[in-house]
């Protein structure tokens, strides 16, 4: 596992990635946009299902970004599907309560995902002075267990 100083400094990375992103939504929405600290975790995929366990039938929206050359892994936005319904409200106008959010819900989430995610991936690169090179991201609406599956899948893949 890595160090407690190397978990600190990739969670300032990832603080300033997200201080950038929420810069870009407040320009594009033009108005004040305020983001908690992000939780930084990194985690083996074997550990992933021990970590999502208490989580596990939570339903979930989230935008995945696959990254290679010169390294390779996984960035996750995930967010619940309350909070993301709540988001969507607040970035659209459009009530809780109304069909309509659903039917933004996911444009709204995907560009909310890949605004921050890209922000965060860029300020590492940026930091340790290596280009990292993003995929298209794929998105994922259901429960956290279905979401850890298709990350294993996929890691098994990646080892054939």
């Amino acid at each position: 596992m890595i160090s407690k100083f190397t978990q600190d400094v990739i969670t300032e990375m990832v603080n300033i990635g997200v201080a950038k992103g929420a810069t870009m939504l407040a320009t594009m929405m033009k108005t004040r946009v305020s983001l908690s600290v992000p939780e930084v975790k990194i985690i083996d995929c074997e550990k992933m299902q021990e970590y999502f366990e208490e989580l596990e039938e939570k339903q979930i929206y989230s935008i995945n970004f696959d990254f290679e050359d010169p390294s390779r892994g996984k960035a996750l936005f995930v967010i619940t599907d309350s909070h993301s319904t709540a988001l969507a409200s607040a970035l659209t106008k459009i009530p809780e309560n109304d069909p309509k959010l659903n039917e933004k819900k996911s444009d709204v989430l995907k560009e909310v995902g890949n605004i921050v995610l890209n922000s965060i991936i860029t300020s590492i690169s940026q930091f340790i002075y290596l280009p990292i090179s993003l995929n298209v991201p794929k998105e994922y609406q259901g429960s956290y267990s279905g979401l850890h599956k298709i990350i294993e899948k996929e890691a098994e893949t990646e080892k054939v």
